[in-house]
């Protein structure tokens, strides 16, 4: 990099620290409650963490990340541990070491599994059977329903799209909602339905899965669902 784009990347960055400094005040002034004070300052600090990663610069962020998880179960988890290690750091005055959910805690369960132990912060609630993980992948297909409507697709089309991504009629789909809801709770659905309903300005295969289209992003939907049943068809 030249000493130009490094004098004018410099100068980038203080306008830019600058503005995050005069938005940080106003924020934190709009607050009227705890809750809101609490909701603000983790936005405040998303736009810190965005800010500290562009100064870093693309290539120590991917080197700090390190290379994707080819590996088993268990490189996965020594990898996650070191990435929970960095932002870990970011809570360390108040992140205290082995309290009950700290990020070093679950750092520390991360590679306590990893090692072989039995998980304890991550074992299964008592009392709990509801299937979190099934319930996110029905409820993605609602939210492709609000999304597809709101893109203008038709009514038809739309839903023979989802039924034939999940592999259920239309019929069966539509009745998940009552169970989501019981899983996850109205209002996450609600909201998250209202939010597929924005998206339809932008491109929700991109923003959500990374797909190129929607209808790969659709597809790739219903496949996550078809594994979570234990199905091991693949959608056409």
């Amino acid at each position: 990099m030249s000493n130009d784009n490094t004098v004018g990347d410099r100068w980038s960055h203080h306008r830019d620290l600058d503005t995050f400094l005069d938005q940080r005040e106003k924020l934190l002034a709009k607050a009227e409650t705890e809750e809101d004070r609490q909701g603000w300052s983790r936005l405040l600090l998303h736009h810190a963490v965005d800010f500290a990663s562009k100064i870093c610069g693309e290539e120590v962020i991917k080197d700090a990340y390190g290379s994707a998880i080819e590996g088993d179960r268990q490189d996965a988890l020594d990898k996650i541990a070191r990435r929970l290690s960095v932002v870990q750091s970011i809570y360390s005055p108040f992140d205290k070491l082995e309290t009950p959910g700290s990020l070093w805690s679950a750092m520390s369960e991360v590679r306590a599994i990893a090692n072989g132990d039995e998980p304890k912060l991550f074992a299964k609630l008592d009392g709990r059977r509801r299937r979190y993980r099934l319930a996110l992948t029905k409820l993605r297909a609602l939210e492709w329903e609000a999304y597809l409507k709101a893109l203008g697709v038709g009514s038809v089309e739309r839903r023979a799209r989802i039924t034939v991504a999940y592999g259920y009629e239309w019929d069966t789909i539509y009745r998940w909602g009552d169970d989501i809801k019981s899983t996850l709770g109205a209002d996450r659905v609600d909201t998250a339905l209202r939010q597929a309903v924005l998206l339809h300005k932008h491109d929700m295969g991109k923003m959500l899965t990374g797909e190129s289209s929607w209808e790969e992003a659709l597809k790739a939907d219903g496949l996550k669902h078809r594994k979570e049943m234990g199905f091991s068809v693949v959608p056409g």
